[in-house]
């Protein structure tokens, strides 16, 4: 009787292990990168570690994670410019999220368990920032529409880089 009380605990304790390793075990896509964060490798200086289509058991307990979307997004931004004698002024951009694994870093370092919505709200408000210094500080006549236009561009493609996006497309 004892005996048996005995198996049946310990196929009790396994089968408990066996249903937390499948729990616990994570798996990301091509579209979705998982980020796993908590007590990790000390030796490493990132606090956390992105895996891209991979799988991985996440500990529970002393281990977090969160899924970060990699697929493209739309931003668009306008502006009703009196500094262009009142024309409209429209930049729609498709940007995704850079795959590098160095870009990841830098980008789940600045947006840290945000998600997508947030992530582009703050692109969006950056662009926007973005557009109205440069347009502060510019003289607009009809001459150099174009040369505006193309700075707006150039600046808007270096800030959507430096924070870990790949830009897919600009318009204005």
């Amino acid at each position: 009787m004892i005996v048996y009380i005995g198996i049946s605990f310990v196929l009790t304790i396994l089968i408990v292990q066996i249903i937390v390793f499948i729990r616990q075990y994570k798996r990301s896509t091509p579209t979705k990168a998982l980020i796993v964060y908590g007590k990790l490798d000390p030796h490493d200086s990132i606090p956390f570690k992105i895996y891209n289509s991979k799988s991985v058991f996440v500990w529970p307990i002393i281990q977090k994670f969160y899924y970060l979307d990699l697929s493209s997004f739309s931003i668009n931004t306008e502006f009703d410019s009196t500094f262009m004698s009142g024309e409209k002024l429209q930049i729609k951009i498709e940007a995704q999220i850079n795959p590098d694994t160095l870009e990841l870093e830098k980008l789940v370092n600045h947006y840290f368990k945000k998600t997508k919505n947030e992530i582009e709200k703050d692109v969006q408000r950056s662009i926007e920032l973005q557009v109205q210094n440069i347009t502060s500080t510019s003289t607009y006549d009809a001459d150099n529409k174009r040369e505006l236009l193309n700075e707006i561009a150039k600046s808007v493609n270096e800030l959507i880089q430096k924070k870990g996006f790949i830009e897919a497309e600009y318009i204005n």
